[in-house]
Protein backbone atom coordinates (compact mmCIF):
# COMPACT_ATOMS: atom_id res chain seq x y z
CA UNK A 1 0.00 0.00 0.00
CA UNK A 2 3.20 2.08 -0.29
CA UNK A 3 6.02 3.23 -2.34
CA UNK A 4 9.07 4.65 -1.33
CA UNK A 5 12.05 6.04 -3.61
CA UNK A 6 15.33 6.10 -1.64
CA UNK A 7 17.37 7.22 -4.25
CA UNK A 8 17.02 10.25 -7.15
CA UNK A 9 15.11 9.56 -9.47
CA UNK A 10 14.73 11.55 -13.09
CA UNK A 11 11.38 9.99 -14.46
CA UNK A 12 8.29 8.59 -13.14
CA UNK A 13 6.98 7.62 -16.52
CA UNK A 14 3.31 8.04 -18.08
CA UNK A 15 0.85 5.75 -16.13
CA UNK A 16 3.38 4.35 -14.16
CA UNK A 17 0.78 3.85 -10.86
CA UNK A 18 -2.13 4.83 -12.19
CA UNK A 19 -5.03 2.72 -11.35
CA UNK A 20 -3.39 1.17 -8.24
CA UNK A 21 -6.25 1.82 -5.98
CA UNK A 22 -4.83 0.31 -2.65
CA UNK A 23 -2.04 2.82 -3.11
CA UNK A 24 -2.04 5.35 0.24
CA UNK A 25 1.40 6.50 0.66
CA UNK A 26 4.51 7.67 -1.44
CA UNK A 27 7.57 8.82 0.23
CA UNK A 28 10.18 10.16 -1.33
CA UNK A 29 14.00 10.47 0.12
CA UNK A 30 15.38 12.37 -2.99
CA UNK A 31 15.02 14.36 -5.90
CA UNK A 32 12.14 13.55 -8.92
CA UNK A 33 12.26 15.37 -12.16
CA UNK A 34 9.53 14.60 -14.45
CA UNK A 35 5.96 12.80 -12.97
CA UNK A 36 4.42 11.70 -16.21
CA UNK A 37 1.25 12.20 -17.52
CA UNK A 38 -1.52 9.88 -15.46
CA UNK A 39 1.63 8.43 -13.19
CA UNK A 40 -1.01 8.36 -10.44
CA UNK A 41 -3.87 8.60 -12.05
CA UNK A 42 -7.22 6.97 -10.44
CA UNK A 43 -5.10 5.99 -7.19
CA UNK A 44 -8.13 6.81 -5.51
CA UNK A 45 -6.58 6.08 -1.77
CA UNK A 46 -4.13 8.66 -1.88
CA UNK A 47 -5.46 11.49 0.66
CA UNK A 48 -1.95 13.64 0.53
CA UNK A 49 1.05 13.94 -1.54
CA UNK A 50 4.56 15.49 -1.39
CA UNK A 51 5.91 16.77 -4.47
CA UNK A 52 9.67 16.32 -4.10
CA UNK A 53 13.02 18.52 -4.49
CA UNK A 54 13.97 19.09 -8.09
CA UNK A 55 10.83 18.36 -10.06
CA UNK A 56 10.17 20.83 -12.98
CA UNK A 57 7.08 19.12 -15.08
CA UNK A 58 4.02 17.30 -14.05
CA UNK A 59 2.01 15.60 -16.82
CA UNK A 60 -1.34 15.85 -18.31
CA UNK A 61 -3.63 14.66 -15.48
CA UNK A 62 -0.95 13.05 -13.24
CA UNK A 63 -3.43 12.72 -10.39
CA UNK A 64 -6.39 12.97 -12.01
CA UNK A 65 -9.40 11.38 -10.37
CA UNK A 66 -7.59 10.25 -7.14
CA UNK A 67 -10.93 11.53 -5.17
CA UNK A 68 -9.52 11.14 -1.37
CA UNK A 69 -6.62 12.97 -2.06
CA UNK A 70 -7.01 16.60 -0.11
CA UNK A 71 -3.33 17.69 1.12
CA UNK A 72 -0.73 18.41 -1.54
CA UNK A 73 2.62 19.53 -0.08
CA UNK A 74 5.15 20.89 -2.66
CA UNK A 75 9.18 21.04 -1.54
CA UNK A 76 11.54 24.20 -1.34
CA UNK A 77 13.21 23.40 -4.18
CA UNK A 78 10.65 22.53 -6.60
CA UNK A 79 10.71 24.17 -9.82
CA UNK A 80 7.40 23.22 -11.74
CA UNK A 81 8.09 24.65 -14.89
CA UNK A 82 6.00 22.72 -16.84
CA UNK A 83 2.75 22.22 -15.79
CA UNK A 84 0.01 20.02 -17.72
CA UNK A 85 -3.73 20.34 -18.33
CA UNK A 86 -5.88 18.71 -15.11
CA UNK A 87 -3.32 17.90 -13.27
CA UNK A 88 -5.64 17.09 -10.55
CA UNK A 89 -9.01 16.61 -12.52
CA UNK A 90 -11.58 15.61 -10.92
CA UNK A 91 -10.14 15.91 -7.10
CA UNK A 92 -12.73 18.78 -5.34
CA UNK A 93 -11.00 17.54 -1.53
CA UNK A 94 -7.70 19.67 -2.96
CA UNK A 95 -8.70 23.10 -1.66
CA UNK A 96 -5.12 24.84 -1.18
CA UNK A 97 -1.62 23.73 -1.56
CA UNK A 98 0.78 24.31 1.06
CA UNK A 99 4.34 25.23 0.16
CA UNK A 100 7.44 24.55 2.15
CA UNK A 101 9.00 27.50 3.89
CA UNK A 102 12.35 28.82 2.20
CA UNK A 103 10.36 28.43 -1.45
CA UNK A 104 13.01 28.92 -4.23
CA UNK A 105 11.01 29.56 -7.20
CA UNK A 106 7.55 29.39 -5.96
CA UNK A 107 5.18 31.16 -3.85
CA UNK A 108 1.87 30.50 -2.63
CA UNK A 109 -1.13 32.83 -1.90
CA UNK A 110 -4.36 31.89 -0.62
CA UNK A 111 -4.05 28.44 -1.67
CA UNK A 112 -3.35 29.05 -5.38
CA UNK A 113 0.18 28.58 -6.58
CA UNK A 114 2.80 31.01 -7.97
CA UNK A 115 6.07 31.69 -9.14
CA UNK A 116 8.45 33.05 -6.79
CA UNK A 117 8.44 36.78 -8.02
CA UNK A 118 4.18 36.69 -8.23
CA UNK A 119 4.11 37.79 -11.55
CA UNK A 120 2.45 34.53 -12.82
CA UNK A 121 -0.36 32.39 -11.63
CA UNK A 122 0.94 28.53 -12.05
CA UNK A 123 -1.93 26.55 -10.44
CA UNK A 124 -5.08 26.79 -8.87
CA UNK A 125 -6.48 23.69 -7.04
CA UNK A 126 -9.27 22.06 -8.50
CA UNK A 127 -11.23 22.14 -5.61
CA UNK A 128 -11.07 26.19 -5.20
CA UNK A 129 -14.43 27.73 -4.55
CA UNK A 130 -15.58 31.23 -5.30
CA UNK A 131 -14.55 34.20 -6.93
CA UNK A 132 -10.57 34.95 -7.62
CA UNK A 133 -9.41 38.01 -7.84
CA UNK A 134 -5.73 37.86 -9.16
CA UNK A 135 -3.38 40.01 -7.01
CA UNK A 136 -1.48 43.34 -9.00
CA UNK A 137 1.38 42.82 -10.25
CA UNK A 138 0.46 39.25 -11.77
CA UNK A 139 1.05 39.76 -15.37
CA UNK A 140 0.74 35.77 -16.95
CA UNK A 141 -2.20 32.95 -16.40
CA UNK A 142 0.25 29.80 -17.24
CA UNK A 143 -0.48 27.07 -18.98
CA UNK A 144 -3.56 25.25 -17.45
CA UNK A 145 -3.72 26.99 -14.63
CA UNK A 146 -7.32 26.99 -14.08
CA UNK A 147 -8.11 23.64 -15.84
CA UNK A 148 -10.98 21.22 -14.92
CA UNK A 149 -12.02 23.30 -12.24
CA UNK A 150 -15.69 23.65 -12.06
CA UNK A 151 -16.17 25.26 -8.18
CA UNK A 152 -14.76 29.14 -9.01
CA UNK A 153 -17.54 31.68 -10.34
CA UNK A 154 -15.61 34.57 -11.00
CA UNK A 155 -11.94 35.83 -12.27
CA UNK A 156 -10.78 39.22 -12.22
CA UNK A 157 -7.47 39.24 -14.41
CA UNK A 158 -6.49 42.54 -13.01
CA UNK A 159 -3.15 43.12 -14.66
CA UNK A 160 -2.99 40.35 -16.22
CA UNK A 161 -1.09 40.95 -20.19
CA UNK A 162 -0.92 37.75 -21.51
CA UNK A 163 -2.85 34.01 -20.84
CA UNK A 164 -1.44 30.83 -21.59
CA UNK A 165 -2.21 27.81 -23.59
CA UNK A 166 -5.24 25.78 -22.44
CA UNK A 167 -5.30 27.94 -18.83
CA UNK A 168 -8.91 28.14 -18.82
CA UNK A 169 -9.79 24.78 -20.21
CA UNK A 170 -12.52 22.89 -19.11
CA UNK A 171 -13.31 25.57 -16.66
CA UNK A 172 -16.10 26.30 -15.00
CA UNK A 173 -19.18 24.60 -13.43
CA UNK A 174 -22.84 24.30 -15.27
CA UNK A 175 -24.27 27.36 -14.01
CA UNK A 176 -21.17 29.64 -15.63
CA UNK A 177 -18.65 31.43 -14.62
CA UNK A 178 -17.50 35.15 -15.73
CA UNK A 179 -13.63 35.83 -16.54
CA UNK A 180 -13.01 39.68 -16.36
CA UNK A 181 -9.87 41.17 -18.06
CA UNK A 182 -8.56 44.49 -17.68
CA UNK A 183 -7.20 46.61 -20.14
CA UNK A 184 -3.66 45.62 -20.10
CA UNK A 185 -4.54 42.06 -21.91
CA UNK A 186 -2.31 41.76 -25.12
CA UNK A 187 -2.12 37.77 -25.89
CA UNK A 188 -4.85 35.05 -25.25
CA UNK A 189 -3.09 31.34 -26.30
CA UNK A 190 -4.07 28.72 -27.93
CA UNK A 191 -7.21 26.77 -26.41
CA UNK A 192 -7.13 29.22 -23.69
CA UNK A 193 -11.02 29.00 -23.33
CA UNK A 194 -11.83 25.35 -24.66
CA UNK A 195 -14.56 24.09 -23.73
CA UNK A 196 -14.68 26.42 -20.81
CA UNK A 197 -18.61 27.08 -19.44
CA UNK A 198 -17.97 31.38 -19.98
CA UNK A 199 -21.10 33.05 -19.92
CA UNK A 200 -19.31 36.40 -21.63
CA UNK A 201 -16.73 37.05 -24.33
CA UNK A 202 -15.40 40.76 -24.22
CA UNK A 203 -12.51 41.54 -25.83
CA UNK A 204 -11.18 44.93 -24.24
CA UNK A 205 -9.13 47.19 -26.61
CA UNK A 206 -5.49 46.36 -26.46
CA UNK A 207 -5.73 42.77 -26.84
CA UNK A 208 -3.48 41.84 -29.89
CA UNK A 209 -3.69 38.32 -30.43
CA UNK A 210 -5.82 35.53 -29.94
CA UNK A 211 -4.68 31.93 -30.71
CA UNK A 212 -5.59 28.97 -32.17
CA UNK A 213 -9.13 27.24 -31.00
CA UNK A 214 -9.03 30.10 -28.25
CA UNK A 215 -12.43 30.01 -27.38
CA UNK A 216 -13.72 27.13 -29.62
CA UNK A 217 -16.68 24.75 -28.02
CA UNK A 218 -17.93 27.51 -25.48
CA UNK A 219 -21.37 26.48 -25.23
CA UNK A 220 -22.39 29.00 -22.21
CA UNK A 221 -22.38 32.47 -23.69
CA UNK A 222 -25.26 34.63 -23.20
CA UNK A 223 -26.12 36.13 -26.56
CA UNK A 224 -23.86 39.02 -27.36
CA UNK A 225 -22.16 40.52 -30.36
CA UNK A 226 -18.84 40.24 -30.27
CA UNK A 227 -16.47 42.81 -30.98
CA UNK A 228 -13.23 43.02 -32.43
CA UNK A 229 -10.88 45.58 -31.14
CA UNK A 230 -8.97 47.46 -32.92
CA UNK A 231 -5.87 46.21 -31.57
CA UNK A 232 -6.50 43.42 -32.85
CA UNK A 233 -3.98 41.72 -35.40
CA UNK A 234 -4.02 38.13 -35.27
CA UNK A 235 -6.82 35.37 -34.78
CA UNK A 236 -6.00 32.02 -35.02
CA UNK A 237 -7.76 29.05 -36.84
CA UNK A 238 -11.45 28.01 -34.69
CA UNK A 239 -10.84 30.74 -32.33
CA UNK A 240 -14.44 31.00 -32.20
CA UNK A 241 -16.05 27.37 -33.64
CA UNK A 242 -18.54 25.39 -32.39
CA UNK A 243 -20.11 28.55 -29.78
CA UNK A 244 -23.34 28.72 -28.83
CA UNK A 245 -23.91 32.63 -28.03
CA UNK A 246 -22.20 34.76 -30.37
CA UNK A 247 -24.93 36.77 -32.38
CA UNK A 248 -23.17 39.05 -34.23
CA UNK A 249 -19.63 40.11 -35.17
CA UNK A 250 -18.59 43.35 -35.71
CA UNK A 251 -14.76 43.98 -37.10
CA UNK A 252 -12.97 47.32 -36.17
CA UNK A 253 -9.53 45.24 -35.58
CA UNK A 254 -6.25 45.56 -38.23
CA UNK A 255 -7.25 42.19 -39.42
CA UNK A 256 -5.79 41.56 -42.79
CA UNK A 257 -7.35 37.72 -42.67
CA UNK A 258 -10.27 35.81 -41.30
CA UNK A 259 -8.49 32.75 -40.07
CA UNK A 260 -9.34 29.25 -41.04
CA UNK A 261 -12.49 28.04 -39.78
CA UNK A 262 -12.61 30.93 -37.57
CA UNK A 263 -16.53 30.91 -36.64
CA UNK A 264 -17.02 27.57 -38.07
CA UNK A 265 -20.15 25.74 -36.75
CA UNK A 266 -21.01 28.77 -34.14
CA UNK A 267 -24.97 27.88 -33.68
CA UNK A 268 -26.24 31.14 -33.26
CA UNK A 269 -24.48 32.65 -36.22
CA UNK A 270 -26.37 30.34 -38.36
Amino acid sequence: RSVTFNNAVDTIDDIAFAYCSALEEVSFHSSVRVIGSLAFGFCQSLTSFYIPAGVEEIGENAFGACTSLTDVTISKDAKLSTIGQGVFADVSGLTSFTLESGAKYLSVQDGILYDKGMREVKLVPSGYTGSIVLPDGVTEVGAYAFSSIAGVTSVDLNDVENIGTGAFYQFGGTNGVTVTAGDALRTIGDSAFMRSTITRLVLPEGVESVGTGAFSYCTSLADAELVLPESLSYVGAEAFAYTSGITGVTFNSALTKVSDYMFYNSADLA
